[in-house]
């Protein structure tokens, strides 16, 4: 949990959007993480201008 929020800390003012970032992440996490460790996200970003949310829900299958 920690080696992602910290991923996330670096991406996110790097990359253009949710899905480049959750893209990118699930790289990093699965090259670094056994093959029997998941990660289950939700990564929205909200435009507070417009109210507008553009989201990611990112997991694994049961």
């Amino acid at each position: 949990m920690s080696n992602l929020q910290a991923k996330v800390e670096v991406l996110v003012d790097t990359l253009p959007g949710a899905g480049s970032l959750v893209t990118r992440l699930n790289q990093l996490i699965a090259s670094s993480c056994p093959g029997n460790r998941f990660i289950t996200l939700f990564f929205g970003v909200v435009e507070p201008a417009t109210g507008e949310m553009i989201y990611c829900n990112a997991g694994h299958n049961p």
